[in-house]
């Protein structure tokens, strides 16, 4: 998976629990993860195969569902 086409300070990655697939909130839609109740719903997008944010599609899941991907960036 290739970060480069993601504004990280727009959107916030996380994976299924059950299916391990990686998906992007809006950071600015949605309350802060780790602060966020178990059953608060969070619309997601999935990214297409060039690594891009596809919005055209939304899923919605429960944070219980959900856990947020560890980003390691170079500094």
């Amino acid at each position: 998976m290739s970060l480069a086409n993601i504004d990280l300070s727009k959107f916030c990655i996380v994976r299924h629990r059950d299916t391990d697939k990686v998906y992007l909130y809006e950071k600015n839609q949605h309350p802060a993860f780790p602060g966020a109740a178990e059953q608060d719903e969070f619309t997601c997008f999935a990214l297409d195969i060039f690594g891009c944010v596809n919005t055209s599609e939304s899923f919605t899941f429960k944070k219980e569902n959900l856990y947020l991907q560890p980003i390691h960036q170079k500094v």
